[in-house]
């Protein structure tokens, strides 16, 4: 039987009558993305969590009753790479009522959670707050903060829909194919996780942040101001415009009816994939880091500056990445403008710039302050 929202979404989809013609067979996005490369997910796992006990269920089935078991080096490394060159939707996604009927997972809709993803989550919280309340329930609640904004986005676009008569959500994908890490609805989405980091849990802001500021393109704006943030989406959404913003529509965008977003409204399950590297390809993996060389212009800078305290700052930067390249606090991503670099921070106000040159060796090429090396 359907519920309240998938009618809503039913009478207002028909009044708005066929899809335009290129989201017709689309998914959420139209490419790199999951809903759109081509597996067989048939044989995948799905765990319906219809209820607290049911979440509570399944989140330790995928673990042992007394502690988190990691993910094994291989798909913990392939959840660090994935998550900082494609964002949190690699760990779990929405996906909207509209495509219930497309792949991965027909007939269902709602938000996934990758199994392997809620372990990943749970890991670094344990290892970042030992001592919480069980980090397997965190995870859960840490991903479904993000997805469940998604959810919510989807229902204020259809809003926007039924008002101006007009197909939005498939235009606006379009508008940013190939470049959906792009899209605001990301920061808002983290901007989400970051609220409900603050509430309740002392001391799990500090890891939000920094596990989203690892994220590429629109997911790391999630700091910036909500209004902005909302105005620029509604001008996607609305306008179909990628760089404007709508502040007269900024104030609606997060006005969500209550008796819409409650947990019986949207479908939550959990996804054991048959084939994980679909999800976290292992070449999205940097090379490891055994050595780091400065080259001519690093050891320019720190010659001219004299500042002492950077340069001591550097090298124990340096010695951390070859430690462990995705310790916290590195904020080690890729640096896209200049691929096959990758940014790594030094401090509050200092980044470098490091690209690989095979057998565990990486070159230093550029040191500077944060926005100086076209950070925002």
């Amino acid at each position: 039987m359907a519920n309240r929202v998938e009618t809503i979404f039913q009478t207002v989809l028909d009044a708005l009558g066929a899809p335009p013609e290129q989201d017709a067979d689309a998914g959420d996005w139209l490419d790199d993305s999951p809903f759109d490369r081509p597996f067989d997910d048939g044989d995948d796992r799905i765990d319906t969590l219809d209820s607290d006990d049911t979440i509570e269920r399944v989140t330790r089935r995928m673990t042992s009753q007394r502690a988190v078991n990691p993910l094994p080096p291989d798909q913990q490394e392939a959840a660090e790479a994935s998550v900082r060159q494609r964002g949190f939707d690699v760990l779990a996604f929405y996906k909207s009522r509209r495509h219930v009927d497309k792949r991965p997972y027909r007939g269902k809709w709602g938000v996934f959670y990758l199994r392997q993803g809620l372990t990943f989550v749970a890991d670094k919280i344990a290892h970042a707050h030992p001592g919480y309340r069980d980090p397997r329930l965190l995870a859960h609640d840490f991903l479904q903060a993000h997805e469940w904004f998604h959810f919510r986005a989807d229902l204020q676009t259809l809003m926007f829909e039924a008002t101006t008569g007009r197909h939005l959500h498939g235009p606006v994908r379009q508008l940013f194919r190939g470049h959906q890490d792009d899209f605001v609805e990301e920061a808002l989405a983290n901007r989400q996780v970051w609220d409900w980091s603050k509430r309740g849990v002392v001391g799990l802001r500090d890891f939000a942040f920094d596990f989203m500021k690892l994220q590429p393109g629109a997911y790391a704006r999630f700091d910036e101001r909500r209004l902005q943030l909302a105005g620029e989406w509604a001008a996607n959404v609305v306008d179909q415009q990628r760089a404007a913003a709508r502040p007269d529509l900024a104030h609606w965008v997060e006005a969500s009816p209550r008796d819409l977003i409650g947990r019986s409204m949207c479908p939550e399950y959990v996804v054991k994939p048959a084939r994980l590297d679909t999800w976290w390809p292992a070449a999205l993996v940097p090379p490891p880091v055994e050595q780091i060389v400065d080259d001519e212009a690093v050891i320019k800078f720190f010659r001219k500056s004299k500042d002492q305290q950077l340069a001591v700052k550097w090298q124990l930067t340096k010695g951390r990445l070859i430690s462990d390249r995705y310790g916290n606090g590195l904020n080690f991503k890729p640096w896209k403008p200049e691929p096959p670099a990758w940014s790594v921070k030094v401090d509050d106000g200092f980044r470098a710039h490091l690209k690989p040159e095979g057998q565990g060796v990486w070159r230093a090429y550029k040191i500077g302050p944060h926005t100086a090396m076209g950070h925002d």
